[in-house]
């Protein structure tokens, strides 16, 4: 692909692009770099939902997982570092939860999937804990299980998680 010559490059990373400096239906900085997502119209579309389908049909003795998110804090010097692994699962229905729904996430998680082994692998690579994640539909609770600890579920409501999320650090065994 040929550039045009009047295009003037980024003056941060020097890429030459038509769409550098101009705002398009993704959210982008003051410098046109693809910015944090903040519109829910960001999340319609799973763009990697392609490779993930052709990725599974190479057959078996070979597989990936994902990690759905890692969490990550910065130290003195601005260097980051992981604070924990998440698994994310979402609870759609609005009745209460009884210990068999739960236990029920951990089967898929440990026995049918066998999920659990591969996160907790990467979590103690990592030196973190590997967290389950189950939450309401509509953001109104959360249920947390450390999954490399082997307990939980732990019930809170948005602030409660959240202050879970600002309080994560390396575990003292890490």
């Amino acid at each position: 692909m040929g550039e045009v010559a009047d295009e003037d490059p980024c003056p941060e990373c020097g890429r030459v692009s038509h769409d550098w400096s101009k705002r398009f239906d993704s959210e982008r900085d003051e410098k046109g770099h693809k910015g944090v997502f903040n519109k829910e119209d960001s999340f319609k579309e799973d763009r990697n939902a392609p490779y993930r389908r052709w990725r599974y049909t190479l057959g078996k003795g070979i597989w990936a997982m994902d990690i759905d998110q890692v969490e990550w804090r910065r130290d003195r010097n601005g260097e980051p570092y992981p604070v924990a692994t998440i698994e994310l699962t979402r609870v759609d229905r609005d009745d209460e939860k009884p210990d068999a729904y739960f236990q029920k996430i951990l089967d898929r998680f440990g026995e049918r999937d066998y999920q659990a082994q591969h996160v907790k692998h990467v979590a103690a690579a990592l030196g973190v804990h590997c967290y389950i994640v189950a939450f309401r539909h509509d953001l109104t609770e959360f249920w947390v299980y450390n999954l490399s600890a082997g307990r939980g579920w732990r019930h809170w409501g948005p602030e409660q998680y959240a202050g879970f999320l600002r309080k994560l650090k390396l575990p003292e065994a890490a």
